[in-house]
């Protein structure tokens, strides 16, 4: 259990994260943002035709500079998927991804393509997942995302809009936006995949992102703060080329989930997966030196691959989505109701708390259950019940003096309940529900860093 210990609690979110998960899912249904095919519903001979294309699946560790090269070598051999802020670090290098991919909600995965030019983001296919930000969309002409599970946004809209499973879920597809780019790769029917720059590590004390990523665009004492951050916590596993690595906590829980679609990927034998990283190994993928890959493969037209992937793995949303219905505030002012009736109980032992901590528990569980056709509302409370079972019950059993520590769980039992009550208050105002924090690490963004990839730049294509 210890050893799996991040990866137990890396999941349980908390009740903003659900607001926004269907605040910006419901934009884009009403937006008509396309979403991708069920598996079920793509003949074989549709991913055949696109099967054998190889595929650089490329990240922001700092091993991408040792990558660049083989980059730009076979740029028009193979399908370039940018993930995250990696495509700044491309602009700056002279490359032009693709496909560009973003898995992370809040608004500043949207922010960063004002800091590049409309031009370059315009031939570019924009993927993402369902839960994403509306704004990312905008910047992009053709764009498109599949179902992102464990998400209220995802459960409400199988539940009510897509109960014949006509839409796509995407498998292992978070919690970084590596995850995301093998997941698509996966679905797509990739069967040459190589990753770049996907290191879910580094050397302790050296470099965290690309040395041309913006994380190194500002002056030193920025840089050390954004070190210092990235590297306060975390893990030490085997090396892609030997030796050890250093893992945050977040990217070691990244690597776990690559492991588990590997799982699947390696059912193919045909499937052929290298990771050229100089950062973490990961289970079923070959080790293979950039400067050893080797493609003989012919050109790719570009444009015309891309629209066939447009064309024939998305699909536009349903029609019918009744906001009364899809967002159910009776339903969860319901269920909120009955969680403060479980709390209303005289507490006067440890065992008062510990047995109303799993009535709570097993009534938001019992939400789960298939047929009842609200999983959504499991999933908007589940992770801060978690947090709130998992503060109060350390409370309570951490010190000898019982009559003390029934007072501390009142105290914490009261602040539930208002914070239940505040869940009723913001899940009322849930659609148009969308993150507006202007991140500060935006400015990171605002100016090109001088160095010597600044004549690619130039030429960008």
């Amino acid at each position: 259990m210890h050893k799996n210990y991040n990866q137990q609690i890396g999941g349980w979110g908390f009740f903003d994260d659900g607001v926004f998960s269907i605040g910006h899912g419901y934009t884009n249904l009403k937006n008509k943002t396309p979403i991708l095919k069920s598996n079920k519903n793509i003949l074989p001979e549709i991913k055949r035709k696109i099967e054998n294309f190889p595929v650089f699946i490329i990240g922001n560790g700092p091993s991408l500079d040792n990558c660049i090269d083989v980059i730009k070598e076979n740029r028009d051999k193979v399908i370039l998927m940018s993930c995250g802020t990696t495509i700044t670090t491309l602009y700056r290098y002279g490359i032009k991804p693709d496909i560009q991919l973003d898995v992370e909600r809040t608004k500043h995965s949207a922010d960063k393509f004002k800091f590049l030019p409309a031009d370059y983001l315009k031939d570019i296919l924009a993927l993402s997942v369902n839960v994403m930000h509306p704004d990312y969309f905008s910047y992009f002409e053709k764009t498109g995302y599949g179902l992102k599970t464990g998400e209220a946004m995802t459960s409400a809209f199988q539940e009510k809009l897509d109960r014949d499973s006509v839409y796509q879920a995407l498998q292992a597809c978070n919690p970084l936006v590596g995850n995301l780019g093998l997941s698509y790769a996966y679905y797509f029917g990739f069967k040459n995949v190589y990753l770049m720059g996907i290191d879910g590590g580094y050397v302790k004390g050296g470099l965290h992102h690309s040395k041309h990523s913006v994380y190194y665009s500002k002056d030193s004492d920025e840089v050390e703060a954004i070190q210092n951050y990235t590297t306060a916590s975390g893990v030490t596993v085997e090396g892609n080329f030997g030796g050890e690595v250093f893992s945050s906590n977040l990217m070691d829980q990244s690597r776990y989930m690559i492991n588990i679609l590997m799982k699947e990927i390696i059912k193919d034998k045909k499937a052929y997966y290298y990771n050229c990283s100089n950062g973490v190994k990961f289970d079923k993928i070959k080790p293979l030196p950039p400067e050893d890959v080797f493609l003989l493969d012919p050109n790719i037209h570009k444009k015309e691959t891309l629209e066939y992937i447009y064309n024939n793995f998305f699909d536009a949303p349903p029609l019918d989505v009744s906001e009364k219905d899809f967002i159910d505030l009776d339903g969860f002012k319901s269920v909120v109701s009955s969680l403060k009736d479980i709390l209303d109980v005289d507490y006067t032992d440890r065992r008062s708390f510990s047995s109303v901590s799993k009535k709570q528990t097993d009534f938001v569980n019992s939400y789960r259950a298939q047929g009842k056709g609200k999983t959504n509302l499991y999933y908007l409370l589940i992770g801060s019940l978690n947090s709130i079972n998992a503060i109060l019950l350390t409370v309570v059993y951490q010190y000898d003096d019982e009559s003390e520590v029934v007072e501390y769980g009142k105290k914490i039992i009261e602040v539930w309940v208002e914070y239940l009550d505040a869940m009723v208050e913001r899940y009322s105002n849930v659609v148009g529900w969308h993150d507006t924090y202007d991140w500060d690490g935006m400015k990171l963004f605002e100016e090109p860093k001088s160095s010597e990839s600044e004549e690619g730049d130039k030429h960008v294509h």
